[in-house]
């Protein structure tokens, strides 16, 4: 328990602070987060809070998907996919397209880590409908390693690709089906 201000205590077991009054009533769940003025040790915190927090701190993560701060939502993500926290999976899909290319491979691959089953089709849309060779790339990447139903999406996609997609399948094959 530490004193603050204006006789306000924070109770932290985690990164997520409970607000307690003079007495001891529950005032509001307050993020330590917020209150730190450095973006990168946020950053670090919020990616921290997979190693660390409980269940329900995990799911905090996914109000920092949408944050301005590029950094806070790469660290959500990876967060989320460290704890392989698959209520989040859904939230990180749809927010997928709003992401810059290098967020979407952040997304490709905490979906990966969560393993769920059910982001084959994603995988293959991410694949079909990215701008970048690298988010192409990783898609692949994480669809071969995904499941048996990634590596059967991944052969059948493989059969019908262009020449400039056959390149990517083809570095695929030889660093991770070899």
């Amino acid at each position: 328990m530490i004193r603050c201000r204006y006789g306000i205590n924070w109770s932290y077991t985690s990164f997520f602070p409970i607000v307690i009054t003079r007495e001891n009533r529950c005032l509001h769940s307050s993020p330590l987060i917020r209150q730190l003025s450095n973006p990168e040790i946020a950053a670090f915190f919020i990616k921290e809070t997979a190693y660390w927090g409980t269940d329900t701190e995990v799911g905090y993560l996914e109000e920092y998907f949408d944050s301005p701060e590029q950094s806070f939502r790469k660290a959500a993500f990876e967060g989320v996919g460290l704890r392989r926290f698959a209520q989040a999976e859904e939230k990180m899909k749809a927010c997928f397209w709003n992401q810059s290319e290098a967020i979407r491979r952040v997304i490709l691959e905490s979906i990966l880590k969560i393993r769920s089953g059910k982001s084959v089709d994603f995988m293959r849309t991410a694949f079909y409908d990215s701008a970048s060779r690298f988010t192409k790339r990783t898609a692949l990447m994480c669809l071969w390693q995904y499941d048996e139903n990634g590596q059967a999406a991944f052969r059948e996609m493989q059969k019908t690709a262009s020449p400039d997609e056959a390149v990517l399948f083809e570095q695929i094959g030889r660093n991770l089906i070899s």
